[in-house]
């Protein structure tokens, strides 16, 4: 009987030390491939407060994150907004009565709404200054690439002669350019690899110009310099991609 235990007990602690060894391999493993699924809330300043009102931006990334705490990756967001500030946008289609009437005598109701997109590239660094939880920390990243907005104007049956095709774009006040971001916050990866995340502040300059040659309703080029700047808050959901990591042991 004793014979058979410690038997036993030969076979099951090899299965039992390589368990637990690979467990801590994988527990202490630093290098991680990210997906993000990205959120922030801004405020505008600059050119950008004179044409539009606060927006989101709604997005995703793919980051990759060192052993020494090094963030790589690429991102891409939805800008949205709903506030449009610039003045006098289709006054010259408007009937003495106050509305948009189309060829056929219908009224109509045009959606006036911001909408754009950015796709960058980011490089970054994870502090683990305020506390001890591998991966997580004071996060610091920078980054650069390509911004582009415009008006979008709505008319849900597209009927209305003023607005179609290339009549469109004398209104939209289409503008892209290089932008810079820098962000702070801090980076959170738990030990159970269920609840990760990052949070912080975003700034962004963009350095952008209009595209369009003329502008129908205020009669000149389209084509203006501008700085536009955003200040937000950003958070996104993190679902890491741990590499697994597997022994073998051959007798």
């Amino acid at each position: 009987m004793r014979l058979r235990v410690l038997l036993l007990l030969f076979v099951a602690t090899p299965c039992f030390i390589s368990a637990q060894t690979d467990k801590k391999k994988d527990a202490g493993n630093k290098n991680i491939w990210n997906v993000e699924l990205k959120g922030a809330y801004d405020v505008p300043f600059a050119d950008m407060a004179t044409r539009f009102g606060n927006s989101f931006r709604l997005g995703f990334g793919l980051k990759y994150k060192t052993d020494k705490n090094w963030v790589f990756g690429i991102e891409h967001s939805f800008i949205v907004g709903g506030k449009v500030k610039e003045t006098g946008l289709l006054e010259n289609l408007y009937t003495d009565n106050g509305g948009i009437i189309n060829e056929f005598g219908e009224v109509l109701n045009v959606g006036i709404f911001q909408r754009g997109y950015m796709t960058g590239i980011q490089v970054g660094k994870i502090l683990p200054v305020w506390n001890k939880i591998p991966n997580s920390g004071l996060s610091v990243q920078t980054g650069v690439g390509f911004m582009q907005y415009k008006i979008n104007l709505f008319d849900r049956d597209n009927n209305l002669g003023a607005l179609k095709n290339e009549y469109r774009k004398g209104y939209d006040r289409l503008t892209n350019g290089m932008y810079v971001k820098q962000f702070v916050g801090y980076t959170h990866y738990s030990p159970n690899k269920l609840i990760n995340y990052v949070v912080g502040i975003d700034g962004i300059v963009g350095f952008n110009q209009g595209r369009r040659d003329y502008l129908f309703d205020v009669n000149q080029p389209g084509n203006m310099k501008r700085t536009d700047i955003l200040i937000g808050l950003s958070a996104a959901w993190i679902i890491p991609l741990y590499r697994k990591i597997t022994e073998e042991t051959y007798y």
